[in-house]
C-alpha cells in the first residue's frame, strides 16, 4: 500500500503489524511519527515502547518484547530499524508472530529496500501491513507539493510552487526544506518566484552553507572569513540577500536543537533528520548538536529570530544588514 494511506489512517487504525519501507525518508519519518502518534502518543518514551536495531538485536528479543502486555495502557509499541539486515532463519521467526500477533502490541519495522520473494514481506503484504514510500512520479510532484503548502500554511504563488518543483525535482526532502526557507524569507507575504529564484540559487552556492556549517563549529576564524565574502559587491543578478544567509543559519541551529532534544531524552539522535538532509550530514549534524547545550541552542534560537527581526524590520544600508550577521555570529560562536 501507498505510504500516504498509513500517514492518513494510523490516527483512527493502526494494524498490528506495520512494516514501512522505502528511501524516501521524509514519508518514512511521517509514517512511523504517525504510528507513535496513534499508539503511545508524542512524549518522551515511556515503559510502553521498545526501540531495537536489525544489526544487533534478534528475533526472539523482538518477539519477546511484542509478546510483552502494556503496563497502564492499552497498545504498546514496538520499534525495530533496519530489518533488511535479518538473515531468512530470522525471517521466518518473525513470520511466525506474524501469524499470531499480540493483540496489544503495535510492531513497527522500518527498512530502506526489502525482496519481495520473503514470505514475511508476502503475507504483510496480502494483510495490507506492507507500505511502501516510492519515489514520486514527475506528474505526483506538483499535488503533493500542494498538499504540503496547505499543511504548512504558507502563502505561495501559484508560479512560484511551479518553479519551485521545477527547480528541485522529486526529493521531498529538499522540496519541504526549500519551502522552509522560502517561508522564513518571505515572513507573512506572499512567496513569489523572484524569492524562488533567490533561494534556490543561493543554496547551490557555497558560501551561506558554510556559514551555517561554521556557526554549528562554533568556528569565528571561519564565520568572519565567510561573512566577508558574502558582503563583497556584486552585480544585481549575484547579489545574495541577507535574509536568505540568515535562513539558513536559523534552520542549522533549529536542527540542532532537535538533535539535542533527542540526545537529552537518550533517543536516536538522527531520527529527527531524516527527509531532511543525506545521512552523511545528518551524522555531522549529531556531532556538531554534541558540543551544544539545550540552553544554549535555546539562547541562539533567539539571537537568530531578534537578528531576523532586525533585518526584516529595517530599511537598513546592506552594509549594516551584513554587520548585523557578523554581530549574530560572534554571539553564537561564543
Amino acid at each position: 500500500m501507498n505510504i500516504e494511506s498509513l500517514i492518513q489512517s494510523a490516527a483512527s487504525k493502526t494494524p498490528p503489524v506495520v512494516m514501512v519501507v522505502g528511501d524516501q525518508r521524509l514519508l518514512v519519518t511521517r509514517a512511523m511519527d504517525a504510528v507513535r502518534a496513534a499508539t503511545v502518543g508524542t512524549g518522551p518514551r515511556g515503559l510502553n515502547e521498545d526501540q531495537f536495531d536489525g544489526t544487533q538485536d534478534t528475533a526472539a528479543t523482538v518477539v519477546n518484547a511484542a509478546r510483552s502486555l502494556p503496563m497502564m495502557a492499552k497498545v504498546r509499541l514496538v520499534f525495530v530499524r533496519n530489518v533488511d539486515q535479518w538473515k531468512a532463519d530470522t525471517w521466518d521467526e518473525m513470520l511466525r508472530y506474524f501469524e499470531n500477533p499480540s493483540p496489544s502490541t503495535v510492531l513497527l519495522m522500518a527498512a530502506d529496500k526489502l525482496h519481495g520473494s520473503l514470505k514475511a514481506v508476502t503475507f504483510c503484504k496480502k494483510k495490507s501491513w506492507f507500505f511502501e514510500a516510492k519515489d514520486l512520479e514527475e506528474g505526483d510532484i506538483g499535488p503533493w507539493l500542494s498538499a504540503e503548502i496547505k499543511r504548512r500554511h504558507v502563502r505561495i504563488a501559484p508560479g512560484a510552487a511551479e518553479l519551485l518543483a521545477l527547480s528541485v525535482g522529486a526529493d521531498l526532502g529538499a522540496l519541504t526544506d526549500a519551502l522552509e526557507r522560502l517561508s522564513i524569507f518571505a515572513g507573512d507575504r506572499e512567496i513569489t518566484d523572484e524569492d524562488v529564484e533567490a533561494t534556490i540559487k543561493t543554496t547551490r552556492e557555497s558560501g551561506p552553507f558554510e556559514l551555517s556549517q561554521a556557526v554549528a563549529d562554533k568556528n569565528i576564524a571561519r564565520c568572519m572569513s565567510i561573512l566577508v565574502s558574502l558582503a563583497r559587491p556584486r552585480g544585481k543578478d549575484q547579489e545574495i540577500p541577507a535574509l536568505v544567509v540568515m535562513a539558513l543559519v536559523y534552520r542549522q541551529i533549529r536542527l540542532m536543537s532537535l538533535v539535542r532534544d533527542a540526545l537529552d531524552r537518550s533517543e536516536d539522535p538522527t531520527r529527527p533528520l531524516h527527509g531532511k538532509m543525506p545521512p552523511h550530514a545528518a551524522r555531522t549534524t549529531v556531532t556538531q548538536a554534541r558540543a551544544w547545550s539545550s540552553r544554549a541552542l535555546l539562547r541562539a534560537l533567539e539571537l537568530c529570530a531578534d537578528t531576523e527581526r532586525k533585518l526584516k524590520g529595517s530599511s537598513s544600508s546592506k552594509g549594516l544588514e551584513w554587520r548585523a550577521l557578523e554581530n549574530l555570529a560572534l554571539a553564537l560562536c561564543h
